[in-house]
């Protein structure tokens, strides 16, 4: 069978190399206007992913980034709620940004 061949594929498609993210920090937008960043410890078929020493970033809460341990968060008055390790199950996410810097 064609699809075989390349891969396991879906009804929608060739399934994402996620790999390549695999122990990278992740900063994920999510439906419900969340947004949170965390470190890739495992993704399914279905780009449902679980994160390690995620943080959830609340806008306008404080200001915890004075390191800048997290780019692209720079607003002074958001916040990172430390919420450990979490699921995040594919289908809520919107977009990433990798933090850090990805071999190909």
């Amino acid at each position: 069978m064609q699809s075989q061949k390349r891969g396991q594929q879906h009804k929608q498609g060739y399934q994402a190399d996620l790999n390549k993210y695999f122990g990278k920090r992740l900063k994920i937008k999510l439906n419900a206007k969340r947004t949170i960043i965390g470190t890739v410890i495992g993704f399914d078929i279905f780009m449902n992913l679980v994160l390690d020493h995620c943080k959830e970033l609340i806008p306008g809460q404080g200001a915890e980034n004075k390191d800048n341990l997290y780019p692209g968060f720079s607003n002074v008055t958001d916040q990172l709620v430390d919420i450990g390790q979490a699921i995040v199950r594919g289908n809520s996410i919107i977009m990433w940004e990798c933090l850090d810097k990805v071999k190909d």
